[in-house]
């Protein structure tokens, strides 16, 4: 845990610091942006709070890269991008996986891009992430990594996410809610099976779930579309009704 208290300098509050710095303990003082004239010290603290939240969010960070570091030497695949590590994947895999599955995967790799409409829940949540980055920005100035401003998925830094932390993140995230443990990329089951259950064609998950033929959404998903089977079913009903509506006439014309 990071500690630090309040110091006034120049008019303004500042948030100094105790941070671990080569190994040795040192005091950094970080600008709140606040004056002391006109700011509660209520307003003052919390900003106080809210900037050693996010270095100790960032001393975390740093123990994890490090982790990351130790891996990369053992797997030098942790350090290429996810869509490079999925085409060596595919490459190496073509064997043991359906033809169908290794087709959408390929054609989704080459085209690496991909539209969907922007739902309004996730609009909110990448304005919020866009607030923080700047936040992160404006803090690190310098130290903030130029080379990905226009990425989502960076760390406090600015660097970009390898996806080994995305999966090592995503098991975290289940263990601490106590979710069922899944796969990251049974989400796509997930929401293809959400999708089914509330009246989503067959054709339309295939566009959102990418997936490039028909045939492949419909391999994987038909057995859950309980929606469609059930009007199966019941325009079979209907038609046996209709066939001994049919015999009853015919008895009474006798």
């Amino acid at each position: 845990m990071i500690t630090g208290s309040l110091q006034k300098k120049n008019g303004s509050y500042y948030a100094a610091l105790n941070l671990k710095v080569d190994g040795k303990r040192k005091v950094k003082w970080i600008a709140t942006g606040l004056p002391v004239e006109g700011t509660s010290i209520r307003k003052a603290q919390k900003a106080l709070d809210q900037i050693r939240a996010v270095y100790e969010k960032l001393e975390e960070e740093q123990l994890v890269r490090s982790a990351l570091e130790t891996q990369r030497r053992l797997n030098p695949d942790a350090e290429l991008m996810f869509q490079d590590y999925m085409a060596k994947w595919l490459k190496s895999s073509r064997s043991t996986i359906a033809a169908t599955t290794y087709t959408s995967y390929n054609d989704m790799v080459q085209s690496r891009i991909r539209t969907l409409p922007l739902i309004p829940a996730v609009e909110e949540l990448l304005l919020n992430v866009k607030e923080k980055q700047e936040m992160y920005k404006a803090l690190f100035k310098k130290s903030y990594c130029p080379d990905y401003i226009d990425y989502v998925c960076v760390d406090q830094l600015g660097k970009i996410l390898r996806p080994n932390y995305l999966t090592e993140h995503f098991a975290w995230l289940l263990e601490k809610y106590g979710l069922r443990k899944i796969r990251f990329h049974d989400l796509r089951h997930s929401c293809a099976s959400l999708l089914l259950q509330n009246g989503i064609s067959m054709k339309q998950i295939q566009i959102w779930l990418g997936h490039s033929t028909f045939s492949t959404t419909a391999d994987i998903y038909a057995h859950l579309d309980y929606t469609a089977q059930e009007e199966s079913a019941a325009t079979m009903g209907s038609l046996f009704k209709k066939d001994r509506s049919a015999d009853k006439k015919v008895v009474a014309g006798q």
